[in-house]
């Protein structure tokens, strides 16, 4: 008899635990067992089981995670066999969701977990972040009412113009010349890169005046930053995540428009294609991704590189050494006919967040949802973006300023970087809340070089400050919803269309294609392929959304 009223009181009591840790907690566990999570195999994360955040997570949370990562090179290709395949995860995590496919497989298939009452009941950071910032709740609801994925949420000033421009400084001062600040100053610039012996070795000719890594990176586009300089172009070719930015679809008041037809891309294309035939343009740039980039720039006794393109220098080269040193921002050029701009993207909370599989209980829902939420508290953002606290990061103290000269939130204590291996942080691959008093409270010490790799932060931003005159955000294509019927009429299209710019534009810039003969063949091909009447899709989805 005691041992029967013992066991009972013990229930109770472990039931009573339970029940406290899941809703007076608010992020507890229900159940401890183990959920299966897709996350993107990161190739600066070792293993995403025994990474501190996850062990952290585990810890406050009560879950226990399995993560099971597709690459980040070739993440759309992944993704999309992940998708269309029988064998879903519980979750996924930053795996490159676009609204396209949220469309598909969420709201026309059913295979994604719709969360508006998840939200509603589990994830009162979500709700708070969606109180603060008007239209963000619109923006991750689809044309059926549902919300399937809990955003990343990350106002990053810097990302607004993050298709930058890095020229070396040291390149320049040997070869006795300014900064360029039109597309005829760049070709003399280049050109003297690449004959008068930029490096200094006694070897004129080893230089590689231009370098891009078109296969993977962030900003890298070879031909995005100079375009502009010839028409409106915000085209984001082998895109891993939103497909149909490769369409470079823009706003001319009112009136959607793709700059293929326009007489300033064929322009551009020549000067391009001219920078390759002058041996300007590096060959190996259309085959290459970053990591190859980072070794093109930082091998050999001396430097070669004169310019490249990229969110920030430290993705072609080792963030706070010598050569990295050596490149400072250019600014947007002035083009033939005085057009002189750089798309600026203001849109800054995408699908690419954390969504649930269909196939989950009601009860594993809930503890995912609960789990995610807690990823936008400060701590777990903090842990998340740079490690362990005490370690990688602390609180600022008073007196401590800011980037933007306001005082400091935090402090990290480690200079973050998304290219070395580590196991402390999941780099950019998770959800948080960086808004941007978050992004702005870095402190920053006037002391530290801008340069080092403690101050980057400050360099980015004073950079896009410097670039504001020149940005160009009215004509940026806002975030247009499609119905189902849309979706499915543009799917085919665009999936063609993208595919055909990949070749072509490239193309054109190489040789590989004659611009003089085969250009208006390409035309053919686009409107062949249905490119107006994706433009007419798009056109109507934004008369309703927007006008």
């Amino acid at each position: 008899m005691k041992k029967t009223i013992l066991l009972t009181v013990l229930c109770f009591a472990l039931l009573f635990s339970v029940t406290y840790n899941a809703e007076a907690g608010g992020n507890r566990a229900v159940e401890s067992d183990t959920v299966t999570m897709l996350v993107t195999g990161n190739p600066a994360i070792i293993d995403w089981n025994t990474n501190a955040m996850s062990l952290w997570m585990q810890e406050v949370t009560g879950l226990r995670v399995n993560y099971r990562t597709i690459p980040l090179t070739g993440r759309a290709e992944a993704l999309s066999l992940e998708l269309t395949s029988r064998n879903y995860p519980d979750a996924f995590m930053a795996v490159g969701m676009n609204e396209n496919l949220i469309n598909r497989f969420g709201v026309i298939e059913g295979r994604l977990l719709p969360l508006n009452d998840l939200i509603a009941q589990h994830a009162p950071n979500l709700q708070r972040i969606f109180r603060d910032n008007p239209g963000y709740r619109e923006r991750v609801t689809m044309t059926d009412g549902n919300i399937y994925t809990m955003p990343n949420v990350n106002q990053c000033y810097h990302c607004t113009m993050f298709t930058k421009m890095w020229i070396n400084q040291d390149f320049l001062n040997r070869v006795g010349l300014p900064i360029p600040t039109t597309t005829d100053e760049l070709l003399v610039v280049l050109r003297a890169f690449r004959d008068m012996d930029a490096n200094g070795n006694g070897n004129a000719g080893d230089e590689i005046p231009f370098a891009a890594a078109t296969l993977g990176g962030w900003g890298n586009y070879m031909e995005y930053f100079i375009m502009n300089s010839f028409t409106f172009y915000d085209a984001h070719l082998l895109s891993n995540s939103a497909v149909v930015n490769s369409l470079g679809l823009y706003v001319d008041n009112g009136t959607i428009k793709t700059p293929w037809f326009e007489p300033g891309f064929l322009e551009g294309l020549r000067f391009m294609n001219q920078l390759f035939r002058e041996g300007l343009l590096y060959e190996g740039s259309f085959t290459m991704d970053d990591t190859a980039l980072v070794n093109l720039v930082e091998s050999g006794p001396v430097p070669r590189v004169g310019m490249a393109p990229a969110g920030y220098a430290g993705i072609f080269s080792e963030i706070g050494g010598a050569r990295y040193q050596q490149f400072v921002p250019l600014m947007p050029l002035r083009g033939p006919s005085g057009l002189r701009q750089i798309p600026k993207n203001t849109n800054d909370l995408t699908f690419n967040g954390f969504l649930i599989s269909a196939d989950v209980s009601h009860e594993r829902a809930v503890q995912l949802v609960r789990w995610a939420d807690r990823l936008y508290e400060f701590d777990a953002t903090m842990n998340g973006y740079f490690g362990p606290s005490a370690t990688h990061w602390r609180l600022a103290r008073p007196g401590e300023m800011g980037l933007d000269d306001n005082p400091a939130i935090y402090a990290p204590l480690v200079p973050w970087q998304e290219t070395d291996p580590q196991n402390d942080h999941w780099v950019q691959m998770t959800i948080g809340n960086r808004d941007a008093a978050f992004r702005a409270g870095e402190l920053f010490d006037s002391s530290i070089p801008l340069y080092s790799a403690e101050g980057l932060e400050r360099l980015l931003f004073t950079t896009t400050l410097a670039m504001e005159p020149y940005a160009n955000s009215q004509m940026v294509m806002p975030p247009v919803k499609l119905s189902e019927a849309q979706t499915t009429a543009a799917s085919v299209p665009i999936t063609d269309i993208r595919n055909l710019l990949m070749r072509y534009v490239y193309g054109f810039i190489n040789g590989t294609y004659n611009i003089d003969t085969e250009f208006n063949s390409f035309l053919q091909q686009l409107r062949a392929a249905g490119i107006e009447g994706v433009v007419q899709i798009y056109q109507t989805a934004y008369n309703e959304q927007f006008r």
